[in-house]
């Protein structure tokens, strides 16, 4: 312990004695962390895009390839007809639902309150059996079951009301039709690559008669989102899906000139690996995670070097000690231990300063 506190107060001393020295290589090594840390932060987010959903490996959203006058696109939707038919022609389906952008923004109105709001969705009832988005108010089953009901998020219950006590109250939207609130969410997590501020029952377009519920070629806007059984096989069911299409519209499809190539693709793969005509929000890209992985290897060990250049450099003005250390008995591992220590300790106060600036 005595010669432990010998080397503490050598090490104190020296740095006390060299201030710009350990100002300058705590600086640039918290810089270095702080950077390493704030980039790994950022890939962990991108990496768990949509994980929250309890059965996100379970649930994939259906896409597809359309060909029409030589030209393809990339559709992340689909034709409304399809996901009914699909639950019931392929046993490994557990459920599915189905959604529908709103496109523009839609102006909501309570009393003398009045916004535009542009992140509404229409969803099924089924909504909450495939993805879990936490309810504070209301049921589940049957908080978009009926045409004209709302479910809100928390910001949007605090926007608009005031407090998360929101259910049965009225909206109106577009001075057209009024909505009543019928649950209130949790606030979507923002590694979601659906963030919706409001869902709008599906029924509503069916009863406004603003949607053809049989239609298997339109894809405006239309996503369908399938949540298959434990023991599926999604390769399998990807594999059925061409002749799927070829038995129910191949003949509508060869008169128009046209092809389908239905495919599934993970919900947790849409974020990074998805970049198609339609798709809910702004995704991100695979390879600028790759490389901000191999950016957050380089900056520490640059950080690194320069902190050992710096002290290959001072070790000169530290020979007289050293040698006055081994003349008094100190051993080769003695020495390291010391200047060990004066390592640990600025590498201590650089990590204190690098999560002070990732804090800040």
């Amino acid at each position: 312990p005595a010669m432990l506190g010998n080397y503490l107060k050598v090490a104190l001393r020296n740095l006390s004695r060299n201030l710009g020295y350990g100002t300058i290589n705590v600086i640039g090594l918290a810089i270095g962390m702080a950077a390493c840390i704030l980039i790994l932060l950022y890939i962990n987010d991108e990496l768990s895009y949509d994980r929250f959903h309890a059965d996100a490996e379970r649930i994939y959203r259906v896409v597809d390839d359309e060909t029409s006058g030589g030209q393809t696109i990339l559709q992340a939707g689909t034709p409304t007809g399809w996901g009914p038919a699909l639950q019931r022609e392929f046993p490994s389906i557990e459920s599915h639902t189905r959604m529908r952008g709103t496109g523009t923004a839609w102006l909501i109105s309570f009393e003398d309150i009045h916004f535009y709001e542009k992140k509404i969705t229409w969803a099924e009832a089924n909504l909450f059996e495939v993805f879990d988005f936490p309810l504070v108010s209301g049921t589940p089953q049957s908080a978009l079951s009926d045409p004209y009901t709302m479910v809100v998020s928390e910001d949007m219950a605090m926007k608009y009301f005031g407090t998360l006590d929101a259910v049965g109250r009225i909206i109106n939207v577009d001075k057209r039709w009024d909505f009543r609130v019928s649950a209130v969410m949790r606030n979507t997590p923002t590694n979601s690559h659906l963030r919706p501020d409001m869902f709008a029952s599906y029924e509503t377009i069916v009863a406004i008669g603003d949607l053809d519920v049989a239609d298997w070629e339109d894809h405006d806007n239309f996503y369908t989102y399938l949540k298959l059984r434990k023991d599926a096989d999604p390769k399998e069911m990807e594999g059925q899906l061409d002749t799927f299409i070829e038995r129910h519209i191949g003949d509508t499809l060869q008169k128009a000139g046209k092809s389908f190539a239905p495919s599934l693709q993970p919900l947790t793969d849409i974020h990074l690996h998805s970049n198609r005509e339609g798709e809910h929000e702004a995704n991100g890209n695979y390879q600028y995670v790759l490389l901000f992985m191999l950016i957050a290897f380089l900056v520490p060990v640059i950080a690194g070097i320069n902190f050992m250049n710096l002290a290959t450099a001072r070790s000169v003005m530290r020979s007289r000690e050293v040698g006055v250390r081994k003349v008094l008995g100190a051993s080769r591992s003695q020495l390291m231990a010391q200047f060990m220590g004066e390592t640990v300790i600025l590498a201590a106060c650089a990590t204190a300063v690098a999560i002070l600036l990732v804090l800040m």
